[in-house]
Protein backbone atom coordinates (compact mmCIF):
# COMPACT_ATOMS: atom_id res chain seq x y z
CA UNK A 1 0.00 0.00 0.00
CA UNK A 2 2.04 3.37 -0.86
CA UNK A 3 2.18 6.21 1.47
CA UNK A 4 -0.15 8.89 1.85
CA UNK A 5 0.85 12.87 1.93
CA UNK A 6 -1.15 14.62 3.75
CA UNK A 7 -0.93 18.53 2.92
CA UNK A 8 -2.67 21.02 5.22
CA UNK A 9 -2.81 24.87 4.63
CA UNK A 10 -4.49 27.56 6.75
CA UNK A 11 -4.79 30.95 7.84
CA UNK A 12 -4.13 31.66 11.57
CA UNK A 13 -5.51 34.14 13.68
CA UNK A 14 -2.47 34.35 16.26
CA UNK A 15 1.08 33.64 14.29
CA UNK A 16 3.09 33.83 17.23
CA UNK A 17 0.62 32.06 19.50
CA UNK A 18 0.29 29.48 16.65
CA UNK A 19 4.00 28.73 16.05
CA UNK A 20 3.44 26.95 19.68
CA UNK A 21 0.87 25.22 19.43
CA UNK A 22 1.80 23.77 15.67
CA UNK A 23 5.00 22.51 17.22
CA UNK A 24 3.09 20.92 19.80
CA UNK A 25 0.86 19.29 17.86
CA UNK A 26 3.37 17.91 16.28
CA UNK A 27 4.86 16.04 18.94
CA UNK A 28 1.71 14.44 19.50
CA UNK A 29 0.58 13.43 16.03
CA UNK A 30 3.74 11.70 15.84
CA UNK A 31 2.50 8.92 18.09
CA UNK A 32 -0.24 8.15 16.38
CA UNK A 33 -0.57 4.78 14.19
CA UNK A 34 0.77 5.28 10.63
CA UNK A 35 2.51 8.16 11.47
CA UNK A 36 5.76 8.51 9.74
CA UNK A 37 6.84 11.88 9.46
CA UNK A 38 6.41 15.61 9.05
CA UNK A 39 7.20 18.68 8.64
CA UNK A 40 5.55 22.51 10.15
CA UNK A 41 5.72 25.59 7.52
CA UNK A 42 4.81 28.83 8.30
CA UNK A 43 4.57 31.35 5.56
CA UNK A 44 7.52 33.29 3.86
CA UNK A 45 6.00 36.83 3.10
CA UNK A 46 2.38 36.35 4.75
CA UNK A 47 2.82 35.34 8.35
CA UNK A 48 -0.50 34.60 8.95
CA UNK A 49 -0.08 31.48 6.62
CA UNK A 50 0.86 28.20 7.69
CA UNK A 51 1.39 24.52 6.43
CA UNK A 52 1.61 20.60 7.82
CA UNK A 53 3.08 18.19 5.66
CA UNK A 54 2.42 14.86 7.33
CA UNK A 55 3.30 11.29 5.75
CA UNK A 56 1.60 8.75 6.86
CA UNK A 57 1.67 4.97 5.67
CA UNK A 58 -1.71 4.93 3.83
CA UNK A 59 -4.71 6.95 3.23
CA UNK A 60 -6.59 4.85 5.73
CA UNK A 61 -4.14 6.23 8.33
CA UNK A 62 -4.33 9.19 7.58
CA UNK A 63 -7.88 10.03 7.39
CA UNK A 64 -7.90 8.20 10.87
CA UNK A 65 -5.79 10.57 11.96
CA UNK A 66 -7.87 13.47 10.49
CA UNK A 67 -10.66 12.12 12.00
CA UNK A 68 -9.18 11.56 15.90
CA UNK A 69 -7.82 15.14 15.67
CA UNK A 70 -11.67 16.59 15.70
CA UNK A 71 -12.43 14.97 18.50
CA UNK A 72 -9.13 15.28 20.40
CA UNK A 73 -9.26 17.78 23.52
CA UNK A 74 -5.48 18.07 22.79
CA UNK A 75 -5.87 19.82 19.39
CA UNK A 76 -8.54 22.20 20.66
CA UNK A 77 -6.50 25.26 20.89
CA UNK A 78 -4.79 24.19 17.59
CA UNK A 79 -7.92 24.14 16.12
CA UNK A 80 -9.27 27.61 17.31
CA UNK A 81 -6.54 29.53 16.25
CA UNK A 82 -7.10 28.19 12.72
CA UNK A 83 -9.07 31.20 10.71
CA UNK A 84 -9.28 29.37 7.63
CA UNK A 85 -8.52 25.99 6.03
CA UNK A 86 -7.20 27.19 2.29
CA UNK A 87 -6.53 23.70 1.32
CA UNK A 88 -6.46 20.15 2.85
CA UNK A 89 -6.19 16.81 0.68
CA UNK A 90 -4.30 13.77 0.24
CA UNK A 91 -1.50 12.87 -1.94
CA UNK A 92 0.43 9.90 -3.56
CA UNK A 93 4.23 10.54 -4.71
CA UNK A 94 5.84 10.96 -1.20
CA UNK A 95 8.37 9.17 0.75
CA UNK A 96 10.69 9.66 3.93
CA UNK A 97 13.41 10.17 2.25
CA UNK A 98 12.02 12.82 -0.05
CA UNK A 99 10.48 14.48 3.14
CA UNK A 100 13.49 14.81 5.07
CA UNK A 101 15.08 16.02 2.02
CA UNK A 102 12.77 18.90 1.42
CA UNK A 103 13.03 19.72 5.08
CA UNK A 104 16.75 20.65 4.68
CA UNK A 105 15.67 23.45 2.20
CA UNK A 106 15.36 27.13 3.59
CA UNK A 107 12.24 27.86 1.67
CA UNK A 108 9.76 25.45 0.28
CA UNK A 109 7.06 26.01 -2.01
CA UNK A 110 3.78 24.10 -2.18
CA UNK A 111 2.00 24.44 -5.35
CA UNK A 112 -1.27 22.42 -5.59
CA UNK A 113 -2.76 22.99 -9.30
CA UNK A 114 -4.58 21.37 -12.06
CA UNK A 115 -3.39 21.38 -15.68
CA UNK A 116 -4.27 20.35 -18.86
CA UNK A 117 -4.43 16.63 -19.84
CA UNK A 118 -2.58 16.98 -22.93
CA UNK A 119 0.72 18.65 -21.27
CA UNK A 120 0.76 16.79 -18.44
CA UNK A 121 3.59 14.22 -19.49
CA UNK A 122 5.92 17.66 -19.82
CA UNK A 123 6.50 17.65 -15.67
CA UNK A 124 9.23 15.07 -15.44
CA UNK A 125 11.60 17.33 -17.93
CA UNK A 126 10.25 20.61 -15.56
CA UNK A 127 11.86 18.42 -12.49
CA UNK A 128 14.62 17.63 -14.79
CA UNK A 129 14.93 21.41 -15.70
CA UNK A 130 14.33 22.58 -12.62
CA UNK A 131 17.70 20.38 -11.05
CA UNK A 132 19.58 22.21 -13.64
CA UNK A 133 19.15 25.10 -11.61
CA UNK A 134 21.46 26.36 -8.82
CA UNK A 135 20.07 26.26 -5.36
CA UNK A 136 16.63 25.03 -6.47
CA UNK A 137 15.81 20.82 -4.89
CA UNK A 138 12.07 20.05 -6.51
CA UNK A 139 11.67 16.77 -4.14
CA UNK A 140 7.85 15.60 -4.20
CA UNK A 141 5.89 15.03 -7.70
CA UNK A 142 2.18 14.65 -6.11
CA UNK A 143 -0.61 13.05 -6.96
CA UNK A 144 -4.11 13.86 -5.53
CA UNK A 145 -5.57 10.41 -4.44
CA UNK A 146 -9.03 11.45 -4.71
CA UNK A 147 -8.65 13.59 -8.09
CA UNK A 148 -5.91 12.69 -10.38
CA UNK A 149 -5.97 15.79 -12.43
CA UNK A 150 -4.69 17.78 -9.55
CA UNK A 151 -1.05 17.55 -8.77
CA UNK A 152 1.22 18.60 -6.16
CA UNK A 153 4.41 20.49 -6.71
CA UNK A 154 6.86 20.37 -3.21
CA UNK A 155 10.50 22.06 -4.33
CA UNK A 156 13.05 23.72 -2.27
CA UNK A 157 14.76 26.93 -2.86
CA UNK A 158 18.10 28.36 -0.72
CA UNK A 159 16.61 31.48 -1.59
CA UNK A 160 13.67 33.76 -2.74
CA UNK A 161 15.63 35.74 -5.35
CA UNK A 162 16.52 31.98 -6.85
CA UNK A 163 12.64 31.33 -6.87
CA UNK A 164 11.84 34.59 -8.36
CA UNK A 165 14.57 34.06 -11.33
CA UNK A 166 13.47 30.58 -12.16
CA UNK A 167 10.40 31.06 -14.43
CA UNK A 168 12.67 32.76 -16.73
CA UNK A 169 15.36 31.12 -16.68
CA UNK A 170 13.75 27.96 -17.17
CA UNK A 171 11.74 29.46 -20.29
CA UNK A 172 15.03 30.80 -21.72
CA UNK A 173 16.70 27.44 -21.25
CA UNK A 174 13.60 25.10 -21.89
CA UNK A 175 11.15 26.55 -23.97
CA UNK A 176 9.61 23.40 -24.75
CA UNK A 177 7.31 23.91 -21.20
CA UNK A 178 6.44 26.70 -21.71
CA UNK A 179 2.39 24.96 -22.52
CA UNK A 180 2.63 23.41 -19.30
CA UNK A 181 2.67 26.59 -17.36
CA UNK A 182 0.61 28.18 -19.59
CA UNK A 183 -2.25 25.69 -19.41
CA UNK A 184 -2.96 25.41 -15.52
CA UNK A 185 -6.34 25.77 -15.45
CA UNK A 186 -6.94 25.80 -11.34
CA UNK A 187 -4.69 27.02 -8.57
CA UNK A 188 -5.19 26.09 -5.61
CA UNK A 189 -1.71 26.74 -3.88
CA UNK A 190 1.29 28.02 -5.17
CA UNK A 191 3.33 30.25 -2.10
CA UNK A 192 6.59 30.37 -0.09
CA UNK A 193 7.01 28.27 3.44
CA UNK A 194 9.94 28.08 5.51
CA UNK A 195 10.35 25.02 7.89
CA UNK A 196 8.94 26.15 11.31
CA UNK A 197 12.14 25.26 13.32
Amino acid sequence: MPTCLEVAVCTVKAPDTFRELQQQTHKTICTFPGFICGIALRGLDNQYASADLILWESEDTAKAAAQAIQNDKRFADFMHNIESVRHFAHYLGASAETLNHLAESPIIEIAAYEVASNVAQLRPQIYAALKGIEGVSPQIAGVRIDHPSSLLDLVGWNNKTIHDNAPRLLMERHPEVKPFFSSIEKRDIFELFEVAR
